[in-house]
């Protein structure tokens, strides 16, 4: 059973005040997000796939498999009325066009950004980005939003072995060797899953807690699995 705040693709498309959310789709055993926008009457999706991969393209064939959650803080804050989200819109031109076959993959996030321009800083201790962390990058640079209060992930588990796990895909896509060095010497305090960030997007109150990311993630990632079933 799936909450109010957890919406299929195809009510994005038919709701005409929606422009902007945050979305999320089954990525083999885990999740994969990315920004759905409408523009001109077509609904794109600006996504970081993988390494060197980032797209803006149209999702419909996906449509099926895709979910997005009513994003609180564009619906409630005087901050993010209608002329802010087209800067948003903007900017996610700008950053699929200056970045094609740029941004390399990496698990750390250390409040790496895009500046107005679409140009990526990454900051000390940073060598890429994931599908989750190009996210906060965005959103970071474009309105100077954290939606994350990152002090508050803690250390999981299963963060090794999803970097190993990661280092070995790398490896099988012929990655550079220097690349994969990089990758490996992460040290990696935290990990932002794709379902955490698009549950941010639900919370009124911006950074999102982990507690919140977290029970909300799971559930999104339960009833994604529904519907590849």
């Amino acid at each position: 059973m799936k909450t109010q705040k957890i919406n299929q693709y195809a009510q994005f498309e038919e709701d005409p005040n929606q422009v902007v959310a945050i979305a999320c789709s089954r990525s083999g055993d885990g999740c994969h997000t990315g920004l759905l926008i409408k523009l001109n009457g077509a609904t794109k999706m600006l996504h970081f796939a993988f390494d060197k991969d980032l797209r803006f393209d149209e999702r419909h064939k996906y449509a099926k498999d895709i979910i997005w959650v009513d994003f609180e803080f564009f619906n409630d804050s005087n901050d993010f009325e209608d002329n802010n989200k087209q800067i948003l819109i903007a900017l996610a031109h700008r950053v699929s066009k200056r970045n094609l076959n740029k941004i390399r993959y990496g698990i750390s996030y250390n409040g790496d950004y895009f500046d107005d321009q679409g140009n990526l800083f990454l900051q000390s201790g940073t060598v890429g980005l994931t599908c989750a962390t190009f996210l906060l990058a965005f959103f970071k640079g474009c309105f100077a939003l954290d939606l994350l209060n990152y002090f508050e992930w803690p250390s999981r588990e299963g963060d090794k072995k999803m970097q190993e796990r990661l280092l070995n895909i790398l490896l099988a896509e012929n990655v550079d060797k220097e690349h994969l060095q990089r990758v490996e010497s992460e040290n990696i305090k935290a990990r932002f899953l794709p379902e955490e960030v698009t549950a941010a997007s639900a919370s009124k109150d911006l950074p999102a807690g982990f507690e919140f990311c977290n029970s909300l993630g799971s559930e999104i990632n339960r009833y994604l699995y529904t519907l590849v079933m």
